[in-house]
């Protein structure tokens, strides 16, 4: 499948221009802080459900002991022309993953067919797509630092990030590449079909003679003993340029090799195969599995990890290898990379993804398949809800799922006091209170209206509205119904330090101003789904048929685009967007004034919200989470 074509599948592109850009200069700034590393306790990002707040506390203990990542310029991340880019990019779906590098410092990479390639700056658990002109099936990542990373691929593909630039060499070959290893930019070893051996010296591909058996692993502690493993049991000792065929013991096709020590090495293969090599001679060890082992890690000695066929994992400790099931994992396996025996990542078919935290694997930095109804950018952290009560928030070590209690309804508002506290409401009159000391607490409204909108000045005076023309309030204490009866639904409210607005069902929109109510029937046959006022009392609302209605306080005016618009956000009455359905953004001015933003997705998107126009989130159904970043409308 050819990237672009794999890219539409994944994420249901239409008409994409794509262009070549890195991230903000505010994730740069977070990457040379070292704002990107991990924790070992169950709230680290991964995409868990911890169901409390302790998992930050133990990231930022972990933070403050880690030395500061070396300021890089990430890979160009793939995005439209206007700059929006897809974050959680990858659903368990169709794509397989063949190949995996995880730095100690935290950069990652991972690879696969279609000549997909992803990076993430957080250990694995923000994936963005690298936007690079290559449409080969990509089958091995290594680098000896964030600043020196190699993947190779089919019909000789070989490409190479400095830390600065993703650049494409030439090796001479047009065989298919299986394995890279990378002990420094000069000096680095690629195998492949047909006895493909090249070592990279700094300047030039120099090819070893090699038996023309398909090679498929290649690793080595130093230049000087570097060991090549693939089809008929083929197990070459390499040194400089000579390469040594070594007696393997099987005709089984191996597939990867790894060691601890030049006297402690692993190689795995194909029937379970598992050899041990003690410094004299390759022997064979009793493995657990019968499946194919497709790849092969270890963070010590005595910590090995294996991984293959039909979410096969196996591992060595205290002496013997044992299976270590994955929950919920049946994809073949084709990758694993490890940093500590704290953080090991496996990918496989489907886009599987998981990390093993030291206590149990999780699944890892994928898009959830169910919709996302809002959004909310509040200090250093994007918080997200959805369906099924799902909550995403991406903060200290990248996103994770920290579903609030008794939530199985589906969410659709969102509001946060501050980083400390955030709000969620939903279905049947669901509201939760999260804290950063005491994680979530139920709200009770006393209410069965399903909520949809949620505001507030602080958190003693909130405001929440939704069906059967509920307005309802909380002044920190208890939720109260304040305002007169009204028919039909409401979806959105916002408000200042004087008024609130209210847009809702049947064209109907609603005003407070602390003392009087003022209910108009503004422009017939439209549902009004989303609410922003100004602090001056400018209120911009939008709606079904793509209504756009602004009001100066005392009049409105109206503006129709055509396709539905489910949310508006705005910095001041001169910068707003709009979102809606089939993946619309519009930028708008003061004066109604509508441009269109390439957002490269047919997802219809619900909310958005950001700090600048420099920094704004949107979501959607799907899962789909954009970012813009970099470009002004």
């Amino acid at each position: 499948m050819g990237r672009l074509s794999s890219i539409a599948l994944l994420v249901a592109l239409a008409g994409c221009r794509f262009n070549t850009r890195g991230i903000s200069p505010a994730d740069a700034s977070l990457l040379e802080r070292g704002a990107d590393r991990p924790s070992s306790e169950a709230g680290d990002g991964s995409l868990d459900r911890p169901g409390d707040a302790r998992g930050e506390q133990a990231a930022r203990d972990l933070l403050s002991d880690l030395p500061p990542t070396p300021p890089l310029v990430p890979p160009p991340y793939l995005a439209s022309k206007d700059g929006w880019g897809l974050r959680l990019p990858l659903i368990e779906s169709g794509e397989n993953l063949t190949g995996l590098w995880l730095s100690p410092t935290g950069p990652a990479w991972a690879v696969g067919e279609g000549g997909r390639i992803l990076h993430s700056a957080a250990y694995g658990r923000d994936w963005r797509i690298v936007d690079f002109p290559v449409n080969e099936n990509l089958r091995a990542v290594s680098g000896s630092s964030p600043a020196n990373v190699w993947i190779v691929g089919d019909a000789g593909t070989v490409l190479r990030y400095d830390g600065k630039t993703l650049t494409a060499l030439s090796p001479s070959t047009g065989a298919d590449l299986y394995a890279v290893h990378a002990f420094s930019p000069n000096e680095v070893w690629i195998a492949g079909d047909a006895g493909t051996l090249l070592r990279f010296d700094g300047t030039s591909f120099l090819p070893l003679a090699a038996p023309t058996s398909n090679l498929r692993g290649v690793f080595g502690l130093s230049p000087a003993e570097v060991w090549a493993v693939g089809a008929n049991g083929t197990m070459l000792r390499c040194s400089g340029a000579t390469a040594t065929k070594e007696s393997s013991g099987t005709s089984l096709q191996l597939n990867a090799v790894w060691g601890a020590s030049a006297k402690d090495l692993w190689a795995v293969g194909t029937v379970g195969t598992i050899l041990h090599y003690d410094g004299t001679s390759w022997s064979p060890a009793t493995s657990p599995t019968g499946s194919t082992l497709s790849a092969l890690h270890g963070t010590a000695a005595g910590e090995v990890r294996a991984v293959g066929a039909t979410g096969t994992v196996v591992r060595y400790s205290a002496g013997a290898w044992k299976l270590e099931p994955i929950p919920d994992t049946t994809a073949s396996l084709h990758a694993i990379a490890a940093s500590s025996a704290g953080n090991v990542l496996v990918a496989g078919t489907y886009a599987t993804l998981r990390r093993f935290d030291g206590a149990a694997w999780s699944k890892l930095s994928l898009r959830p398949s169910t919709a996302l109804n809002a959004v909310r950018k509040v200090g250093g952290e994007v918080w997200a809800v959805g369906n099924s009560g799902l909550v995403l928030r991406s903060g200290v070590g990248g996103w994770q799922i920290i579903d609030p209690p008794s939530a199985t309804t589906d969410l659709r508002a969102l509001w946060a006091a501050s980083p400390a506290e955030v709000w969620v409401a939903g279905e049947y009159g669901f509201a939760a209170r999260w804290t950063s000391s005491t994680g979530w607490t139920k709200s009770t409204t006393g209410f069965t209206a399903s909520l949809y909108g949620l505001w507030g000045r602080s958190s003693s005076d909130l405001w929440a509205v939704g069906n059967y023309g509920r307005i309802i309030h909380y002044d920190g204490t208890d939720w109260s119904d304040p305002a007169p009866s009204y028919s039909g639904t409401f979806y959105g409210v916002h408000g200042n330090a004087t008024t609130i607005v209210v847009g809702g069902s049947s064209s109907r929109v609603i005003s407070f101003d602390g003392s009087t109510w003022s209910n108009t029937d503004l422009f017939a046959n439209t549902h009004y789904r989303s609410v922003w006022c100004d602090a001056s009392g400018k209120a911009w609302l939008v709606g079904d048929g793509g209504a756009l209605a602004y009001s100066d306080g005392s009049a409105f005016a109206l503006r129709s685009w055509g396709t539905n618009l489910l949310g508006i956000f705005g910095l001041s009455s001169t910068q707003l967007w709009a979102v809606g359905d089939g993946g619309v953004i519009l930028a708008i001015d003061g004066n109604l004034n509508q441009a269109t933003m390439e957002s490269d997705t047919a997802e219809n998107l619900a909310a958005i919200h950001g700090s600048s126009a420099t920094d704004l989130w949107a979501v959607g159904s799907s899962g789909t989470i954009l970012h813009h970043d970099d470009r002004l409308p």
